[in-house]
């Protein structure tokens, strides 16, 4: 067993979400009745969602040069 915190798996779950297309406001969980599975998506969806920021500009940098 490892020492992953439970919510790891929810927070890829909000990654593969924003990857797949899923919009953030469409957040499976309900904060009424599971606030720290909400937040723990939500948080998954955002750094998916900058990570594709970065790696974007990356990819366009790269076409850049190799177009040059």
């Amino acid at each position: 067993m490892t020492d992953i915190p439970w919510y790891s798996a929810i927070a890829v779950e909000g990654a593969v979400d924003r990857f797949c297309g899923r919009p953030f406001d469409r957040n499976p969980y309900n904060p009424n009745a599971a606030l720290e599975q909400f937040v723990a998506w939500e948080y998954g969806w955002q750094e998916a969602e900058y990570l594709l920021g970065i790696r974007g500009r990356e990819e366009a940098s790269r076409w850049r040069a190799e177009a040059a």
